[in-house]
């Protein structure tokens, strides 16, 4: 949990940085203030070990190998097509836009 609440803290800060609505500042501010409460109330129970939370933030994530992305093909290889399937009867179309009711 205290890794989490860490990692939230710099979207906090953009999103505050980056806007100039009012309300959208306050309720950053208001997220920063319950943030900071609860990564301060964590702390306190003595059972977050720092090092590990510092790694842990400062460490890009690790995947799995088989959760990774393939290099690109280099120039000239083979090129694998996917081909439909018309047995997993999956519809990929584009929604029809929803009619709006027109104003009274």
């Amino acid at each position: 949990m205290r890794v989490t609440h860490g990692q939230i803290f710099p979207t906090i800060a953009k999103i505050r940085a980056s806007t100039t609505n009012t309300l959208v500042r306050q309720l950053a501010d208001l997220a920063n203030d319950t943030v900071l409460d609860h990564i301060t109330v964590l702390e306190k129970t003595g059972v977050v070990n720092f090092d590990q939370v510092n790694l842990q933030q400062t460490t890009p994530p690790r995947l799995p190998k088989d959760q990774l992305t393939p290099p690109a093909p280099q120039p000239g290889a083979p090129m694998v097509a996917l081909t439909p399937r018309p047995d997993l009867n999956i519809n990929t179309a584009s929604p029809a836009p929803t009619p709006t009711p027109a104003a009274e």
